[in-house]
């Protein structure tokens, strides 16, 4: 299979490969921050954040959806010299923080950026919205809102403004769970069907739209709350939010899901989602899980875990082997799930910077597992046509 063939028909092989490298590269460096220090033009937790969302997660979001597009609509997939533009594009924002002469300017600073969402939502307009695939227009406009969200907040960042940007970022969390619901409601009962034997998986169309929205409004109340200073009951929405999500999770379960690693840590990560939104619902209303710890449920939990399940899923199945969990899977879950609990429950210890090194270095052993294991899988031919 020639190279142009196998990089163009496979997005996710660059995506997922630089993406992955790079968050363990960012965690090794968040990690030695906080026992040694390191020097940055923004600030580090800033830039921490940052990364983690938009220089790991949106990465990997685009290319599992510039992948699965392909069946979603039958549209073919972007040309390779495109992807290799955006990932191109892409390492040049990583770039912008250490570079002194890209983060010095602002024109080209936020023109980079800027730049890179215009060229990635070309893309996945191509890919989500022709004639024939108005179905997936929810995909783009959460795209394009955390493309909005992503630029204003370096904007405000150069100008000092860290309240609005806290409130920005957290909104792109939250944007995700919308993300995570709307692709989850779509692939978990997929699979699971596909994975366990006789199952039939009872859809239930209007309670996934219903959450799909709650969803949606929980973010929208957490924004007007915090920007704006309006009474939205953000904690109510956030908790109506989790305890729909996790009715729908429930739904689609059948204990035969837990033969499959690789089905059963997608629940598992859908899980964590819901209760995230519950415990940042909650924390409106008590004082003992402070929200932005709680919020790490979501990005450590959620976010990060389903990402390496379906990275690890897509890398094995569309690449022509065998959709099985490697023996260690299980296990480098599990570690990444008490990583997320016990990030949470960080202020309880005597030293939370310690144990936010700690975690981050956890987090970045069990990524760097699947950028050993299927780095070379990532850039060989399918085995069935090699």
């Amino acid at each position: 299979m020639k190279i142009n063939n196998r990089f163009a028909c496979a997005p996710f092989r660059l995506f997922f490969l630089a993406s992955s490298v790079w968050a363990v590269l960012a965690l090794l460096l968040w990690g030695q921050f906080f026992l040694h220090g390191f020097t940055l033009s923004v600030n580090p937790v800033f830039w921490h954040a940052h990364e983690m969302l938009f220089g790991f997660a949106v990465p990997v979001a685009f290319g599992f959806i510039f992948t699965a597009a392909r069946h979603w609509t039958g549209k073919q997939a972007t040309l390779l010299s495109y992807q290799l533009f955006l990932l191109a594009l892409w390492l040049l924002c990583r770039f912008t923080f250490f570079i002194p002469f890209l983060h010095s300017h602002n024109a080209i600073f936020i023109g980079v950026h800027l730049t890179w969402w215009v060229s990635a939502l070309a893309a996945l307009y191509r890919q989500l919205l022709h004639k024939q695939s108005g179905t997936y227009a929810g995909h783009f406009l959460i795209f394009f809102v955390m493309a909005m969200v992503d630029i204003s907040m370096l904007i405000l960042q150069r100008e000092g403004a860290q309240q609005e940007v806290q409130v920005l970022l957290t909104t792109a969390v939250l944007l995700f769970c919308v993300l995570i619901g709307l692709i989850g409601s779509k692939i978990l009962p997929f699979f699971t069907q596909r994975a366990v034997a006789g199952y039939q998986v009872r859809r239930r169309p209007r309670l996934e739209k219903l959450t799909f929205v709650i969803t949606a409004v929980s973010v929208v109340s957490f924004f007007t709350s915090k920007w704006f200073a309006v009474s939205s009951l953000p904690g109510y929405w956030l908790i109506a939010a989790g305890f729909l999500n996790a009715t729908l999770l429930i739904s689609w379960h059948t204990k035969g899901i837990w033969h499959h690693p690789l089905l059963w840590s997608l629940y598992v990560a859908f899980g964590f989602m819901s209760l995230g939104l519950l415990f940042c619902g909650i924390s409106f209303f008590a004082f003992f899980v402070p929200f932005n710890d709680a919020l790490h449920l979501i990005t450590i939990g959620a976010m990060s875990s389903m990402m390496l399940a379906i990275m690890v899923r897509v890398s094995l199945g569309h690449t022509g082997r065998v959709v099985r969990a490697p023996r260690y899977f299980g296990l480098a879950l599990i570690l990444l799930f008490g990583i997320a609990f016990i990030r949470m429950l960080a202020f309880l210890f005597p030293s939370p910077p310690l144990i936010w090194s700690i975690t981050a270095w956890g987090a970045a052993f069990v990524i760097s597992l699947f950028v050993i294991r299927f780095g070379a899988i990532l850039l060989r031919p399918r085995i069935d046509e090699a």
